[in-house]
């Protein structure tokens, strides 16, 4: 898939937060066609390929020139960054035991961002941030969740306020959470209960397949279609 900076960098108000993924959301919020993964996404000319272990964990994430290899020990997850062969990023999640995000680490070899999750029992409710850019700086993200919704997220410059279908639950190809994947290689560690339909100005339309999955999402003037299999 092959977005105009532009239009990440819209994206990157609510990635910032959610630049992590959690191991699993099992016994946490019920998950629609739990036994399927996106296989294909396509972008105009353009298809990127996701691939699984065994155990439906995505193993890498091939685009025109840009993949993701990931590796899986104990309680972390490592995400390597390539472009034409060359590695140019690592993403690092470490795990609590009931599978929640404690901490990720990022680097391009250059600036490295450190995010810690607070969490009250089952939500995280608050992300510190810092990073050691040009200019460093520290961050503190909270969230406020209803029903199992991220309801409300406050950082320094104001308040977001998502927005569901309520009728709908999270499915994998959710537009915020591919935002992710192609934003930093990993998916939203924030999963609510429901489909999110709109946050602050972007507002994705879904085309759903007759099974209930996302067969296709519109935003602006690009349509992302996406292509399933199931075990």
């Amino acid at each position: 898939m092959h977005i105009s900076i532009s239009k990440l960098f819209l994206f990157a108000i609510l990635l910032v937060s959610f630049a992590a993924c959690r191991k699993s959301n099992d016994g946490v919020k019920p998950q629609p066609f739990r036994g399927c993964r996106i296989q294909y996404l396509t972008n105009g000319n353009y298809v990127d390929t996701l691939f699984y272990d065994d155990s439906l964990r995505i193993v890498r994430f091939k685009q025109y020139w840009i993949e993701h290899r990931y590796i899986y020990s104990g309680h972390q997850m490592i995400a390597k960054a390539f472009r034409d062969g060359r590695q140019f990023g690592t993403t690092v999640v470490i795990y609590n035991s009931n599978g929640t995000v404690d901490s990720l680490f990022y680097t391009d070899g250059l600036k490295v961002i450190t995010r810690r999750f607070e969490y009250d029992g089952i939500y995280p409710i608050r992300m510190l941030q810092t990073q050691n850019e040009s200019y460093p700086y520290k961050d503190t993200v909270l969230y406020k969740w209803k029903d199992g919704n991220l309801i409300q997220e406050i950082a320094r410059y104001g308040s977001d306020f998502p927005v569901y279908d309520t009728n709908r639950l999270w499915q994998q190809a959710d537009l915020f959470n591919i935002m992710s994947m192609y934003q930093i290689g990993v998916p939203s560690p924030i999963r609510s209960k429901n489909l999110m339909v709109s946050y602050n100005s972007l507002h994705p339309v879904y085309l759903f397949d007759s099974t209930g999955k996302i067969g296709a999402s519109v935003y602006d003037t690009d349509t992302f279609r996406y292509s399933w299999f199931c075990q």
